[in-house]
């Protein structure tokens, strides 16, 4: 994934490493991110693979190395993307904890949905503090995924919320 991504970056414009972790930051980071221990070797690779170029240069005294995407890095970028869409299956780990929930006692299951719901809470106000900071510079797509990332923070908050409320009853 990570591979795509940093292609997709490429795709627009050539950047450093740094500059890729930045555009992570301000756009995909709230659903997909990468740590610069990630992005690095990732660059490597697509280098290695001949889907990337790098030119090193000095700006403002520092070395720094801009990576360009090739027309086979376009090719492998562009057969991914208009490939078909998976059915999202990972990234549910709360899922998979909600259905054990029952092994556990009940003060403590609401304990840890209350965290949750203060982590998704703040998910949510970082997602929409996004919003004015990118809204005139990203395209009508990029904007989407902030759009979809505010209504499922908004679902996932409701839905908590609701079954909390059930739980209290069942207690």
């Amino acid at each position: 994934m990570i591979d795509n991504m940093i292609l997709g970056f490429l795709f627009k414009k050539a950047m450093s490493g740094y500059e890729i972790k930045q555009m992570m930051g301000m756009s995909t980071g709230y659903f997909i991110d990468a740590s610069y221990g990630s992005i690095y070797p990732a660059l490597k690779k697509l280098e290695d693979q001949g889907l990337i170029t790098a030119a090193e240069t000095v700006e403002n005294g520092k070395f720094k190395k801009i990576y360009t995407i090739n027309q086979a890095g376009k090719a492998v970028f562009l057969r991914w993307l208009s490939g078909p869409i998976p059915l999202p299956r990972r990234g549910l780990e709360h899922l998979l904890r909600l259905f054990f929930f029952g092994l556990l006692p009940i003060e403590q299951v609401k304990e840890l949905i209350q965290n949750l719901l203060a982590d998704l809470k703040a998910a949510q106000a970082a997602t929409e503090g996004l919003e004015p900071l990118i809204k005139d510079k990203a395209d009508f797509f990029e904007f989407a995924t902030q759009q979809f990332g505010k209504d499922f923070y908004r679902f996932m908050i409701q839905w908590y919320q609701d079954f909390l409320e059930r739980l209290e009853d069942r207690v």
